[in-house]
């Protein structure tokens, strides 16, 4: 069953971004965001794509948030809360020019997506 949603989730059309001159996807998945904290979660679905020069989460075709590569400070692989209470591994991503900000992505296989994300930054 992992293999054909696999398979279908690659065939599905993604939503055009503009993207900057030489920029291109590198990897697309459904995820799970979250900018709260332990005390009030609000966890939002969408899509997380990585490209050469930036992270970015969208629902459709809005981007919710961007992080250009630049920007990032730290990636770790934290255990939280998800939905329901169910305790999951999820990355946590910091980034920031002058203010620091966070967001925590819950993901499938999130040791991945780490080691990816670290690679183009």
């Amino acid at each position: 069953m992992n293999t054909i949603r696999s398979s279908l989730d690659k065939l599905r059309k993604l939503p055009e971004f503009p993207l900057e001159e030489n920029e291109k996807i590198i990897e697309h998945y459904t995820a799970s965001y979250d900018m709260g904290n332990s005390q009030f979660s609000s966890w939002r679905l969408g899509n997380l794509y990585l490209t050469n020069k930036r992270v970015f989460f969208a629902q459709g075709r809005k981007i919710i948030f961007n992080i250009p590569m630049s920007q990032i400070k730290d990636i770790n692989i934290v255990e939280r809360r998800w939905i329901l209470g169910k305790k999951i591994e999820q990355l946590r991503i910091s980034w920031g020019d002058t203010k620091t900000k966070f967001v925590y992505i819950g993901i499938k296989n999130p040791a991945y997506w780490k080691d990816l994300i670290e690679a183009e930054a």
